[in-house]
């Protein structure tokens, strides 16, 4: 018994430190209010966002996350957000949910530029599930794995308040911001000890370039090119994408650089108001040969505008299928 309460509190503080490190998106701009709360209210009508991530599906205990969120601008002045996710790490050993709210203060700068602040608000559950861990005396030697036959290790969560803020300043053709994420870095601990998660920097610059189309113009069809960098730190764990999307009509497709770990392929397409859009992750980092990339997939719709909403509120520019 002793020796499996020593392996219970070590998996404890190793499933502590794995989730000190959020989850990452591909499809950043498809995921707004992930990246960056400041981008709540930014494209003024209502805006939903659902994405979905599989990532390293080839290796045993994946990480899955799944995210949600919407947001609209409410007045002259702000937008309003909620963003909602699940993140299951080691096929449900350790589960993190996470609601949040956050308000935009958007206002012009200028007749050219505007700015976005927000403030966030989050609660957040994580939680390690003793069902889910298999040890050596819960294997029957002739049935195979049981949960009636030995002990299963008690389950424990925890939950803590999270605050984050974010600052974007944009243009018709061009935005630039940052992010901090856990301000206050909460204890997530599943024990008495202190496990604080690291606050994350994240600062995000692209523009949009408009390509001259020939012919007739009820002919001609929206295109463009949009280089894009984002980089972001968490603690030790430091990445900086860096790319281009290229937009032709309803179709978008992309390709970003992953420092040092992978290359990012995304397609998209937009048809009328819906928005979808899918990318996989080409690594080539030592877990490149075992993990076989990663899958996203995200959904939006974009919702019309109210007769009475201010026609004076900039939008901000982002990706076709974004």
């Amino acid at each position: 018994m002793k020796k499996k309460l020593f392996t219970w509190l070590a998996l404890a503080l190793f499933a502590s430190k794995l989730n000190a490190q959020d989850p990452q998106f591909s499809q950043f701009y498809a995921n707004p209010l992930y990246l960056n709360p400041a981008f709540a209210g930014t494209n003024v009508c209502g805006r939903l966002a659902t994405n979905f991530r599989d990532q390293w599906p080839q290796i045993q205990g994946t990480y899955v996350t799944y995210s949600a969120s919407y947001d609209q601008n409410i007045n002259k002045f702000g937008g309003l957000g909620m963003l909602v996710s699940t993140d299951n790490a080691g096929k449900g050993v350790v589960v993190t949910n996470r609601v949040g709210l956050m308000y935009a203060f958007n206002q012009p700068i200028n007749h050219d530029l505007s700015f976005s602040f927000a403030v966030q608000a989050d609660l957040e559950q994580k939680s390690l599930n003793g069902a889910n861990q298999l040890f050596g005396d819960r294997i029957n030697p002739k049935t195979g794995p049981s949960n009636i036959y030995g002990e299963i290790v008690p389950s424990t969560k925890v939950m803590y308040p999270d605050f984050s803020s974010g600052l974007i300043v944009y243009s018709k053709y061009f935005q630039a911001g940052f992010a901090a994420h856990h301000l206050l870095t909460p204890n997530q601990s599943f024990m008495n000890g202190e496990s604080l998660l690291p606050r994350k920097f994240t600062a995000h610059a692209g523009m949009i370039i408009p390509l001259y189309n020939h012919g007739p113009k009820y002919l001609r069809q929206e295109s463009y090119i949009s280089p894009q960098i984002i980089f972001q730190q968490q603690k030790d764990f430091r990445e900086i994408n860096i790319g281009m999307y290229m937009k032709k009509g309803p179709l978008t497709g992309g390709l970003m650089y992953r420092t040092r770990d992978a290359i990012i392929v995304s397609v998209g397409i937009q048809k009328s108001n819906f928005r979808f859009g899918y990318s996989y992750d080409v690594t080539f980092s030592n877990l490149g040969t075992a993990n076989v990339g990663s899958h996203e997939i995200s959904m939006g719709y974009l919702f019309k505008c109210a007769k009475n909403k201010p026609n004076k509120i900039r939008v901000l520019p982002c990706v076709g299928f974004n």
